[in-house]
């Protein structure tokens, strides 16, 4: 499949965004398919499974894929999310999109504002371990050892929750702030 080179592709053609970095870049770039999709674009979306719930809960697309199932296809043409702003001409004063485009499921706002009810302090989320299969000499230094927090961990004003998932979670067994998690 050719990769797309931003210009002149017409509308009903398929088009394969790419998810090449980690869930964080996916969240923040996943903004420009309905862009897309409203130019008239057929726009689908490559993306790690764990964020498909979210993608589809947010209007986003319905059309995913896994990049297993995406090596699959050829027709259309493909190109890595991340380069979207170079193509759309997206900058601080032409943003594309201005609002809200996440939107979590009803059943998720009940579990956490249940869980977080008694909670009387405000809660900060944290996430201290990146994708170890996506770090390389210019992403390692977006990692940090959990421990790293527990200077700042000593003023009482607020409580954490961790937003840690997989690799990285393990470092809350030996964590000397563990009571202070929500």
């Amino acid at each position: 499949m050719e990769q797309w080179n931003g210009h002149n592709y017409c509308s009903g053609k398929k088009l394969i965004l790419v998810s090449e970095q980690g869930l964080g870049d996916t969240l923040q770039f996943m903004r420009y398919v309905p862009y897309l999709k409203n130019m008239g674009m057929d726009v689908s979306l490559c993306a790690p499974p764990k964020l498909h719930g979210l993608i589809q809960s947010s209007g986003i697309t319905t059309s995913l894929y896994t990049p297993e199932e995406a090596n699959t296809i050829t027709t259309g043409k493909w190109l890595p999310l991340l380069s979207l702003p170079r193509y759309l001409n997206i900058r601080s004063d032409n943003p594309l999109v201005d609002t809200p485009y996440i939107k979590v499921p009803e059943q998720k706002i009940l579990k956490w504002k249940q869980k977080l009810a008694t909670e009387k302090r405000p809660v900060i989320g944290i996430n201290w371990q990146g994708n170890i299969h996506i770090q390389n000499s210019k992403t390692i230094d977006r990692s940090l050892p959990l421990n790293t927090f527990a200077p700042i961990i000593e003023m009482p004003e607020f409580s954490l929750l961790s937003l840690q998932k997989g690799f990285g979670s393990e470092q809350l067994t030996d964590c000397s702030f563990l009571h202070r998690f929500v």
